[in-house]
């Protein structure tokens, strides 16, 4: 489970920025490798959510999706000048060598407990707990074609009573792993080549 201490985390994220620019600079060669270009071109459809689960997160988990895919190379995210017609769209896909996807969202579970400060500590713990999955087809569509689940859990410390502003960033956090897991599953079963069983010889009489 992943614990968010605010200023710890700024100050650790701003030196661990530096230290590997510095290192990048010393140790990246002159010949480096290009990125591959993309291969999956993906729209965002709306989110869903299961019963139970808040209406209100369904935008942010929309948001934390796309992030998850912007930052994956192999990925293009559809952009507002891309043809509107499914048909003139899957031509474009073609010549620009892209598996085309239509990509949601659904929010399983997004539960919340604050726990008692840990022993030494004063501030409680707010503990968010998300289950996401997010599943699509392709462009053109030819049924279902892409899958992947994610969880998390992030503990945020907090005061004496929990504000708006901590629940918001606790549940950003925890949206934002669980999605960053789905994208990393659905990617690595496009990415693995389906493996078609031999057919068994029959034996002679």
């Amino acid at each position: 489970m992943a614990y968010l201490h605010r200023k710890r985390v700024l100050v650790f994220a701003s030196l661990t920025a530096a230290a590997c620019a510095g290192l990048a600079m010393q140790a990246t060669p002159a010949s480096a490798k290009k990125p591959a270009p993309p291969r999956y071109y993906v729209q965002v459809l709306e989110a869903l959510t299961e019963t139970g689960v808040p209406d209100t997160v369904k935008p942010e988990a929309r948001n934390q999706l796309i992030a998850a895919l912007k930052a994956r190379p192999e990925v293009v995210l559809a952009a507002d000048t891309d043809p509107k017609d499914e048909a003139a769209l899957a031509a474009q896909l073609k010549k620009r060598k892209l598996k085309g996807f239509a990509l949601s969202v659904r929010v399983l579970e997004l539960t919340e407990e604050v726990r008692p400060p840990p022993e030494g500590k004063k501030s409680q713990i707010l503990l968010l707990i998300s289950r996401v999955s997010i599943f699509g087809s392709t462009i053109p569509k030819a049924g279902l074609a892409i899958g992947g689940d994610g969880m998390a859990k992030v503990g945020l410390e907090v005061g004496n009573k929990v504000r708006p502003g901590d629940r918001t960033e606790a549940t950003r956090s925890a949206l934002s792993q669980s999605l960053v897991q789905a994208v990393d599953s659905a990617i690595s079963k496009l990415d693995t080549p389906a493996v078609v069983p031999k057919p068994e010889k029959r034996k002679k009489k």
